[in-house]
């Protein structure tokens, strides 16, 4: 056990016997409510710090037990989209990992911020140090890299080792998650570093004391440029791709909207409220080819527009007017 720890003097103290109650301490901190959590033998420290913080009255997220590894990434996913904080999930190494299955696409895709951690089969001789291999399975669990199993769907990855911070490092991954463009940010825990010991207290930052990066904003020529285009375009548009994943927007593009009459139309596989769907300027676009200014908003791009009626959809202003309302699949072309 560590006698003492070296820490910068701004960092808070926090009460931690095990590693492991680092990790879980530093999660409530950064913002997570919530550990989805997929039972395996080298991850059972998780339910055991979380149900200690309980009873010391550390900060701790509540432990929700799942079933399955894609049941728990989807619920993650959800509650981090309605909270608009990040939420964490815990899962048995490298299948826990696979089982994830098309839940790792709608977390990369759909911009989530969740921490996904994983354990990893022990590494150290049984016996040798807490958390060592004591089954003849966990000889045979870990692949060379267990991280590039999802490294192309997030957007840092981490194995925590012995000279890490732990407080720090799950700080410094929620940090990352919540900075745009969010997403979702892996961890790797070996056993035999969550079960390392502390002196019963432990130094870290948090995720706000670290800092969340600010948003890049627009040139202001480049703003005053595309302000000018679209009060005197004839024919103008706004396409809403993916901006009410963050929920202050809606009423930003309410106010541009109404301050221009801008009619506002959805692109294609919303998956949440970009603006009010009854309100009067909703789904009253032209079409792209037809609109001689259009303002795109956290559109995906591609090399050309490809533009489909939705087959027996009709807004409720669109319905009045007899027109269909349209769908943006894709971004790109010249436009704001």
């Amino acid at each position: 056990m560590v006698d003492t720890i070296s820490h910068d003097a701004r960092w808070s103290e926090y009460g931690a016997e095990e590693w492991s109650d680092a990790l879980v301490a530093a999660m409530k901190l950064g913002g997570v409510d919530h550990l989805f959590f997929v039972s395996g033998s080298e991850i059972a420290f998780w339910q055991e710090s979380v149900a200690k913080a309980q009873e010391k009255g550390w900060p701790t997220p509540k432990l929700i037990t799942v079933p399955h590894e894609s049941v728990a990434l989807n619920a993650a996913l959800g509650s981090a989209m309605i909270r608009n904080q990040p939420e964490a999930t815990a899962v048995h190494v490298d299948v826990g990992s696979l089982n994830y299955g098309g839940a790792i696409h709608t977390a990369w895709r759909g911009n989530y911020p969740v921490l996904i951690t994983v354990g990893t089969g022990p590494r150290a001789y049984p016996g040798s140090i807490p958390g060592s291999r004591n089954s003849a399975v966990q000889w045979v669990q870990e692949p060379r890299d267990q991280g590039a199993i999802l490294r192309q769907y997030t957007k840092i990855d981490h194995r925590l080792e012995h000279q890490d911070n732990p407080g720090l490092i799950v700080s410094r991954l929620l940090q990352v998650a919540m900075s745009e463009p969010k997403g979702p940010v892996y961890l790797t825990v070996p056993r035999e570093s969550a079960m390392l010991k502390l002196p019963g207290k432990t130094y870290f930052p948090t995720r706000d004391e670290l800092g969340i990066a600010r948003p890049a904003y627009p040139d202001p020529s480049d703003a005053r440029r595309a302000a000018q285009w679209l009060i005197e375009a004839r024919n103008p548009c706004i396409y809403a791709g993916t901006a009410g994943r963050n929920p202050e927007s809606v009423a930003e593009i309410v106010r541009l909207a109404e301050l221009l009459a801008l009619p506002v139309m959805d692109t294609d596989r919303v998956d949440r409220l970009n603006f009010p769907t009854i309100h009067p300027l909703y789904g009253t676009g032209p079409d792209v080819k037809d609109a001689d200014a259009l303002l795109l908003l956290y559109c995906r791009t591609t090399r050309r527009w490809n533009f489909r009626p939705i087959s027996g959809f009709r807004s409720r202003r669109a319905r009045r007017r007899g027109r269909f309302m349209t769908r943006l699949q894709g971004c790109s072309s010249k436009a704001i």
